[in-house]
């Protein structure tokens, strides 16, 4: 979250709570695959443009889960829930 929320991108392994928050196939690695790891890091290094963009798209995608965002979203759950 902390790297999304500086704007870099993330090569990540395609485990629950990542793909929560990275939607790119991309960036998504299969836990063992540490080919896919290495071809997935060449191209943050190699291809600026990509690396600009993802690194843009993540800091847009974390604001939905800012503290001020979260609690707005409880806010709305509990007087829902609650009436």
């Amino acid at each position: 979250m902390e790297a999304m929320a500086s704007g870099l991108p993330c090569v990540v392994s395609l485990i629950r709570g990542n793909v929560d928050l990275i939607d790119d196939p991309q960036c998504l690695v299969k836990p063992n695959d540490s080919d896919g790891f290495a071809d997935a890091i060449r191209k943050a290094m190699n291809d600026v443009a990509w690396r600009t963009s993802v690194g843009l798209r993540n800091r847009q995608e974390i604001k939905g889960f800012s503290l001020d965002h979260v609690r707005k979203e409880m806010q709305k759950i509990y007087r829902d829930t609650l009436g």
